[in-house]
């Protein structure tokens, strides 16, 4: 049994800990605030661009274009999505359970966002070509972004891109996230020829100023960028979700403990009162008995 002292030390540093935990848990909840109004920005920029795709589209004839060739039987290039650092539960491990038919298979190439993400596929022996870190600040997303479709753009011009694939954790509320995932390439003309769900009807047909192809040309750089940066702040938002909820756990498990170490504590102490007062009674009857 522990003395009173042990339990009083027990105490001091689960109350210790909650206050550790307090803290990120308010640091959880300030960064997701800001990565969710970025990613809402980010999420009506990416149907502004799925809006002036469906105007370029609809003038190309069906089927016309596709900017690589039909990969329906080789690997390409995965941007797999996680953490540079931990306490976030099983976030990177939901992407690695995601995405594992393309990272297990030696027809994929990796590109790595997170440290951690990164460590678990090393040791899994799966082919990564390159590792980043995740944005620490709502402007290193868009540096991100350019620096992920420098490298994508390398390997397609090496021909090692037929398809890309980006795998992520996508943002649904301050203790939610899910798995989610976007084709880039190929790029197909053909999910753009409808308006985004619940568009409203346009009044007037806006008209191109310029070719069609040419104008769509104008505008793949644009999507790609936006796609990208999109993912990287859903799942930055998603990590600090993830971070929130491990924290909300911990603090429950803390609460729990503090319970117990608080009734173990009241009743080590009466215990001690108890045989103090034994001891008292004790003596009084001896002192009685010398008279």
């Amino acid at each position: 049994m522990m003395t009173l002292a042990a339990i009083e030390s027990q105490i001091q540093t689960a109350r210790n800990l909650s206050s550790i935990v307090g803290t990120m848990r308010t640091l959880a909840m300030v960064n997701i605030r800001r990565f969710e109004r970025t990613t809402l920005n980010l999420r009506q920029y990416t149907r502004t661009i799925h809006l002036a795709l469906h105007m370029t589209t609809r003038e190309l004839p069906p089927n016309k274009w596709r900017l690589d060739n039909d990969p329906k039987h080789c690997g390409g290039v995965a941007v797999l999505i996680g953490s540079d650092q931990g306490l976030c539960g099983p976030f990177n491990d939901r992407i690695l359970k995601y995405g594992q038919a393309l990272w297990s298979s030696p027809d994929w190439s990796l590109i790595v966002v997170g440290e951690r993400l990164a460590q678990t596929l090393v040791a899994s022996k799966a082919k990564i070509s390159a590792v980043l870190n995740t944005p620490v600040s709502i402007e290193a997303i868009t540096t991100q972004a350019r620096e992920l479709l420098y490298l994508i753009e390398e390997k397609r011009q090496a021909g090692a891109c037929p398809r890309l694939e980006v795998m992520f954790n996508s943002y649904v509320s301050q203790l939610r996230y899910e798995e989610s995932s976007v084709t880039l390439l190929p790029f197909s003309p053909r999910p753009f020829r409808n308006v985004p769900p619940d568009e409203s009807p346009f009044r007037t047909i806006p008209q191109l100023d310029k070719e069609a192809s040419v104008m769509l040309l104008d505008l793949l750089p644009q999507y790609f960028l936006s796609q990208l940066a999109l993912a990287l702040a859903e799942s930055t938002a998603s990590e600090n979700a993830a971070r929130l909820a491990a924290m909300e756990g911990a603090n429950r498990n803390i609460d729990e403990r503090l319970d117990d170490l608080m009734d173990q504590h009241r009743q080590r102490r009466q215990e001690e009162i108890t045989t103090e007062l034994a001891d008292v009674l004790v003596g009084a009857e001896a002192l009685e008995e010398g008279k």
